[in-house]
């Protein structure tokens, strides 16, 4: 177990630690010597407190850093080392009653831990999603004794009647950890786990080849016109990327074929540039006026949504019902068709959650069956050309043996009559008497056959003047005495 030098552990530096390659690595605060970081080469990065009861030293675990802040998980552990007989239940009831009520828990959670992990966009919406949703059904409930029927209940209607339901429920799952992490409920109890959050089967709206093209072709001729719009809208449908992080995007943040992103909607990300969308900047670059890769017209700030003139392009190439975060839609469509599997998407697009690429299984799984297919036809070719290896019938083994027979003469037939020699006259002789046995039977002699009898006569006639010999001046029965 690896130890290190003991620091000021808060949110930001434990965002940056890495993991151990092997086993687990203890770090520990320097103001509070018991409480420490316990990160291992799993994944896993829990707050731990040591205390000393009846003279042995006991570890107590206080929770993960996903669901315990480094400030809640310091003032829990100060707790615990204050009470004589702590417990790891006891000492984190002392931040709430047992009869806490869920709309306390929320104001506290959102005041706590909700500042320190959404941005101020975030937290201001999911405050609106609150008190909209939230707490009218659950705020004077006991956080405890609220239910997973209800949760059940209450988040089926609530998706007939607004589409940020999804939000909504992951808000009350984390208010629900907060409360397993404050010990208001039992460890393992929150109703809203495993919740599925959106409809799998929904399949998004994206456009098809035929779409792609169309759009293409006619952001081709507003080009001209409105060239930064145009070419915001080909870089979305090009990496995949949100809306703002391509038109906020700077050119100090190019380096390469990505563009690095400081922050954005899900923390810090990358895109990747493909050789079309790298070709597009090299031609803003050439005429760059800002420090943005897009800016407005006074060129100190961003330009616009690119919303209002995607939605004229589209009446103009005739399509209908799509937005721009459909661009989005449409490139991780693509890269399903393509094998991509979830987790290489998920990647790709920058998204938090595997929930959200899950709205593209339908694709994966169309791919992932057609790459089986395809597969499996191969591998049922190989079995086929293995199994008849070697097992040839009684009439393909004289069918092949006259093939190659033939070819042999023809080809021995060829070099005698090109080069002027003459065949051993015991072969002559054999070939008279085939040609005989086809005469007698009906069928004429092939021209080439008389190519020896030509090459008797004269050694310049070639195989061409063999062919077109008349067949009238030959004496069919003298041909043994001329010879």
């Amino acid at each position: 177990m690896a130890k290190t030098t003991p620091v000021n552990l808060n949110d930001a530096y434990v965002n940056k630690l890495l993991l151990p390659v092997a086993g687990e690595m203890i770090v520990r605060d320097a103001t509070l010597g018991s409480f420490v970081l316990r990160l291992r080469h799993t994944g896993s990065k829990n707050w731990i407190v040591y205390l000393k009861q009846n003279g042995k030293l006991r570890k107590v675990n206080i929770g993960t850093v996903n669901e315990v802040p480094a400030a809640d998980a310091r003032r829990i552990a100060q707790s615990m080392l204050e009470t004589p007989n702590p417990a790891s239940s006891d000492a984190a009831e002392r931040l709430y009653k047992p009869s806490v009520s869920f709309g306390d828990l929320l104001e506290s959670f959102m005041e706590t831990d909700g500042k320190t992990r959404w941005k101020v966009t975030t937290w201001r919406g999911m405050r609106r999603r609150a008190d909209k949703y939230v707490l009218p059904t659950f705020g004077e409930k006991k956080a405890k004794a609220i239910s997973r029927a209800e949760i059940i209940d209450w988040f089926e209607k609530l998706k007939q009647e607004a589409a940020s339901a999804p939000v909504s429920l992951s808000l009350v799952k984390s208010v629900m950890d907060h409360a397993e992490a404050h010990g208001v409920r039992p460890v393992g109890t929150n109703p809203c786990a495993r919740l599925q959050k959106k409809d799998l089967t929904r399949k998004g709206n994206y456009l098809s080849e035929r779409q792609i093209g169309k759009l293409w072709r006619y952001l081709d001729r507003r080009q001209t016109t409105h060239p930064d719009k145009c070419d915001a809208l080909r870089l979305l449908l090009l990496t995949g990327a949100r809306s703002t992080e391509i038109t906020h995007a700077r050119w100090d943040q190019i380096h390469g074929n990505r563009i690095i992103l400081e922050d954005s909607k899900t923390g810090p990300k990358t895109i990747w540039l493909n050789s079309w969308a790298v070709e597009i900047l090299e031609r803003r670059n050439a005429d760059r006026r800002s420090d943005f890769i897009f800016p407005s017209k006074c060129g100190t700030k961003t330009m616009t949504s690119p919303w209002a003139f995607f939605q004229r392009i589209q009446k103009s190439a005739g399509l209908k019902g799509f937005r721009v975060h459909d661009l989005r839609h449409t490139f991780a469509s693509i890269a399903a068709q393509h094998g991509l599997d979830h987790k290489a998407i998920k990647g790709l697009l920058g998204q938090r959650d595997i929930c959200s690429t899950m709205a593209y299984s339908h694709l994966i799984s169309d791919a992932e069956t057609q790459s089986a297919d395809d597969i499996s036809l191969g591998i049922q070719k190989l079995l086929n050309k293995g199994a008849n290896a070697g097992k040839k019938t009684k009439a393909n083994r004289r069918s092949s043996q006259r093939s190659q027979r033939a070819k042999k003469d023809e080809s021995a037939r060829t070099r005698t009559t090109l080069c002027g020699l003459r065949e051993p006259e015991e072969t002559q002789q054999k070939r008279r008497l085939k040609t005989r046995k086809k005469v007698a039977l009906g069928s004429p002699p092939s021209p080439l056959r008389f190519s020896l009898k030509a090459s008797e006569n004269s050694q310049s006639e070639t195989c061409e003047q063999a062919r077109t010999w008349d067949w009238s001046d030959i004496d069919w029965g003298n041909q043994r005495e001329g010879n």
